[in-house]
């Protein structure tokens, strides 16, 4: 019987999607970490538009 939650199976089922890309597709999960370093960029500088477009909600 398996001890693990529905919760550790998924993030288990997630690691294992990993390393398999990893094995098959190198490329690929080359193109994944660049995907995510592309986002975590994005969230470098504030974003400001929210608070342009809804003045109201932001003390204008």
């Amino acid at each position: 019987m398996n001890s693990e939650s529905p919760a550790e199976a998924r993030w288990a089922a997630m690691e294992e999607s990993y390393t398999r890309l990893r094995r098959v597709d190198p490329a690929g999960w080359r193109e994944y970490l660049a995907e995510l370093r592309e986002w975590e960029n994005l969230g470098t500088a504030p974003d400001t538009s929210a608070a342009l477009e809804y003045p109201e909600y932001n003390g204008g």
